[in-house]
């Protein structure tokens, strides 16, 4: 059986039997699974998806984009354990084939620099988006999908939008560690009201949940 376990924020444990992969273990995570995990992938480099240091002392090996890669080889991370990947690859971690998809973080503001970030699809079945609304060639396939609620990049509207496009998927909320309880409440109905409670369901954090 594979599970799902929401760690906090943008940061989610997929495991299957004792093999378990980490994706995006940022700085508003609860990262006490870190250190069990074979696998870690990260989206981008923003803090809240990759906390400093959290990699250190650790055997998992790590997927990342490019930019990020060449950081964690600057940190003194072992190189071997580090593997570069950009949209389009795809490759296996903690047993679980994983697909690369996206390839640059959603625009915060005219002007300033957008960095890469990947969207990973584990399995062919679960989308972890990062921070965008990345494309996707078959969006039926999808079974569970990570959706971004609140961020300075995003418009919940677009992210309902982006939702409405995944008709066979149970969407599940993430990236809302800059709410408050009430605000999550009140996402929670937006979402509830526009997507059905049978579509949109929160992850009870720490719990793991079948895939």
């Amino acid at each position: 059986m594979t599970t799902i376990t929401m760690l906090g924020h943008s940061a989610v444990k997929i495991e299957r039997g004792d093999r378990s992969l980490v994706i995006d273990p940022g700085a508003f995570s609860d990262l006490g699974a870190l250190g069990e995990a074979e696998a870690v992938l990260i989206s981008h480099g923003h803090p809240d998806h990759l906390a400093a240091g959290v990699l250190d002392g650790i055997a998992a090996h790590v997927w990342a984009p490019e930019d990020v890669a060449a950081q964690l080889l600057e940190a003194g991370i072992d190189a071997a354990r580090i593997h570069p990947v950009e949209p389009g690859e795809s490759f296996v971690a903690a047993g679980l084939e994983v697909r690369v998809l996206g390839g640059e973080h959603a625009e915060v503001y005219p002007g300033l620099p957008r960095m890469r970030n990947n969207a990973y699809l584990v399995e062919g079945e679960t989308l972890h988006t990062g921070d965008s609304h990345p494309v996707i060639e078959d969006p039926a396939a999808v079974r569970t999908l990570l959706l971004p609620v609140a961020a300075p990049w995003l418009k919940l509207a677009d992210s309902i939008d982006y939702a409405r496009g995944f008709e066979h998927a149970i969407v599940r909320p993430m990236h809302d560690a800059i709410l408050s309880d009430a605000g999550k409440q009140i996402v929670d109905g937006v979402l509830t009201a526009t997507l059905g409670a049978e579509t949109y369901q929160r992850l009870a954090a720490g719990v793991p949940i079948p895939l």
